[in-house]
């Protein structure tokens, strides 16, 4: 009964993260176009966005690429950034950053 349990409970969990994995998809902006890449983003919401650095031989860079604020984390929002693209160096695109919600909220109440 223990041994099935556990079965049935790493099975759970394996199917919730394959569910993850396949929800959100991955993309190589290099092969794309700088509208391709925009338009992944708001088909999907959020994406996953993997090149290789120009400026570190072989060094993978990735993120997660969102629509808006409400594809972030309740303590994130969505900020500006770019990625390299077919034809455009710095194609515009949007990723979840981290933000002090007091400092968002109150910000007169912080002595910096």
């Amino acid at each position: 009964m223990k041994r099935t349990f556990q079965a049935l409970l790493l099975t759970g969990l394996s199917l919730a993260t394959v569910g993850t994995a396949v929800a959100e998809p991955r993309y190589n902006p290099r092969k794309m176009s700088c509208e391709a890449v925009q338009d992944a983003i708001r088909g999907h919401g959020a994406v996953t966005l993997r090149y290789t650095s120009t400026r570190v031989k072989n060094l993978p860079l990735y993120n997660r690429y969102v629509q808006n604020t409400s594809y972030c984390d309740m303590t994130e929002v969505a900020v500006s950034a770019s990625v390299p693209t077919i034809d455009r160096e710095r194609c515009p695109v949007k990723l979840c950053e981290h933000r002090d919600v007091e400092r968002h909220r109150f910000p007169w109440l912080m002595n910096d």
